[in-house]
């Protein structure tokens, strides 16, 4: 069975090569339409405590419709800081912006703004208003969050370091790999995964903010083994039986599927 699944693969490996291209593709644009949940509690079962205490709490008290948002600005310009006031002050959904030329305001080259946004911290308002702070001054400035705005939109794992895994991992794989070429098949096939995986999400109704922040580096620390293992097992095949011609890699490549599956 495993034979014929292997032969099967490769005889249409340009095919599935092609299917699996347009599916990633398709998948980068749903995965933008997928909706991100930041309230965890909604995870836990409705029999435990926390959920049952949060049930009450609900119904005693009116659900809070404001948020806040501290922003800490490092080495921003005195004569800038009225004109980031202003700013936030015209962003949609924020109702006030507290900030003056006090010292609990500023603080040697750290100045601080609060803002408080007239939703709650998980609705998308509040999600807006703090992509909005980030996308206008985060290239510019070091800026750091604080509020439960911001631990409902900050980034569960940063993309630097996000990055250094990806290009540790590289490094490694060329110095180790027979073949330059190897490791960036590898990242590709994988990042084809990630994509598709990424997208499927849509048949959900919401995911979890920290399954996206975490799931491609997961698919790659997971997955990438067994990209190896089957290219390791190719190589065995091909000295096995002497490979020279392109039918005897295709050989050498369908005993290896076949024997990797296990």
């Amino acid at each position: 069975m495993l034979k014929k699944i292997s032969e099967f693969i490769v005889r249409f490996r340009y095919v599935f090569l092609v299917i699996f291209i347009a599916l990633a593709g398709v998948s980068l644009y749903l995965g933008t339409q997928v909706k991100v949940n930041h309230d965890i509690t909604k995870y836990m079962p409705e029999s435990s405590e926390t959920s049952q205490g949060k049930a009450i709490m609900d119904e005693e008290f009116a659900e809070v419709e404001t948020s806040t948002l501290s922003v800490m600005f490092e080495d921003l310009e005195d004569e800038k800081k009225q004109e980031v006031k202003e700013y936030f002050e015209k962003i949609e959904g924020v109702k006030s912006v507290a900030h003056d030329d006090s010292e609990d305001y500023n603080v040697d080259n750290h100045t601080l703004y609060t803002l408080t946004v007239d939703a709650a911290a998980d609705s998308e308002l509040a999600s807006n208003v703090f992509n909005a702070v980030k996308n206008r001054y985060a290239e510019d400035y070091e800026l750091h969050y604080s509020g439960d705005v911001a631990s409902n939109n900050a980034d569960v794992v940063a993309v630097w370091i996000i990055a250094l895994g990806i290009i540790a991992a590289m490094i490694i794989l060329i110095i180790l790999c027979d073949s330059v070429v190897e490791p960036f098949l590898f990242l590709f096939s994988i990042g084809l995964a990630v994509f598709i995986n990424s997208g499927t999400n849509i048949i959900f109704p919401e995911i979890s903010h920290i399954t996206k922040a975490i799931a491609a580096i997961l698919q790659l620390a997971l997955s990438m083994d067994y990209s190896i293992m089957l290219s390791n097992r190719y190589r065995q095949e091909k000295r096995a039986i002497g490979a020279k011609t392109k039918a005897d890699n295709q050989k050498a490549m369908r005993a290896a599927l076949a024997h990797s599956f296990g």
